[in-house]
């Protein structure tokens, strides 16, 4: 008995020492997505604060026009996927921007690729957001919102594919606002994947293309804020009207495309509310 005392004393401090060890583990994973949250909110505080998203402009693209066109041409490979990556971290970081940076990959890179570029930078962005803002902050912010966003919550549950093609593919809401909601209230990460790549194509290829055939307005844009420069002028700067690209009889296919992806959703709830309204 003697010589097996000591085996279970020894053997009972290294279980409990295992076990301490698991719990205090599992507290640092659970701190884990909040640091990383933290970490979020202050990068995006910082990147406001400084002003650096105001270089995310149709001026900034007329003033370093040359540069960029050299840049693009001395690296073919790393350019595009350092737009990707300047795509991704905008739609990430809720910068506004998203028609210059669209306008910008077609004058750079041409419409299809400009196109491609920018869908698949927007859909890592929105990736990246979803497991940040879904992870730590989710369950308290969907306490704090539920209410708000009840009518968004209510189409999701209708119908998650056809209420988030309708979303995409009509701006009633802000990309970044769109892409908070379903982190928070825990859409399903694929649907909302595909969706944002598929319903944001039809604006992503107008404005690429557009940014394809701006050319020569950028071009004349950029002679004219050298002109205006040199002349001592404290007003110079540059125009881009986004109605010239998106049109009204754009936007109405768009509204359109809308309408026929709710199709589905508004005939299921036909159908329920009917069986509903038999049952009396």
């Amino acid at each position: 008995m003697d010589n097996e005392a000591p085996g279970a004393l020894a053997a009972g401090p290294d279980r409990r020492g295992d076990a301490a060890v698991t719990d205090l583990s599992g507290k640092r994973k659970s701190f884990a997505p909040w640091i990383i949250a933290l970490v979020f909110v202050g990068v995006t505080i910082a990147i406001f604060a400084s002003g650096v998203h105001r270089y995310l402009s149709f001026s900034t693209l007329v003033t370093y026009q040359d540069s960029l066109h050299d840049m693009v041409a001395r690296n073919p490979a790393v350019a595009p996927l350092l737009f990707v990556l300047a795509s991704a971290l905008a739609v990430a970081f809720s910068i506004p921007g998203a028609v210059v940076l669209t306008v910008t990959s077609g004058f750079l890179f041409g419409g299809i690729l400009g196109t491609m570029l920018t869908l698949t930078g927007a859909t890592i962005g929105v990736a990246g957001i979803y497991a940040i803002a879904g992870s730590a902050l989710g369950p308290a912010v969907k306490r704090l919102v539920e209410g708000r966003l009840a009518s968004i919550n209510e189409g999701f549950r209708e119908g998650v594919w056809s209420y988030l093609f309708f979303l995409r593919l009509v701006p009633l809401f802000p990309f970044w606002v769109v892409n908070l909601a379903t982190a928070c209230l825990q859409v399903p990460l694929v649907p909302l994947l595909v969706t944002t790549f598929l319903g944001t194509l039809p604006a992503t290829l107008a404005f690429s293309f557009a940014g394809a055939s701006f050319a020569e307005i950028v071009r004349s844009q950029g002679e004219a804020l050298r002109t205006c420069q040199a002349s001592g002028a404290t007003t110079c700067g540059v125009t881009f009207d986004a109605s010239h690209v998106i049109s009204p009889q754009i936007l109405a296919t768009f509204v359109a495309l809308g309408v026929m992806a709710l199709v589905p959703v508004a005939m299921k709830t036909w159908r329920r509310r009917s069986k509903s309204v038999g049952k009396f």
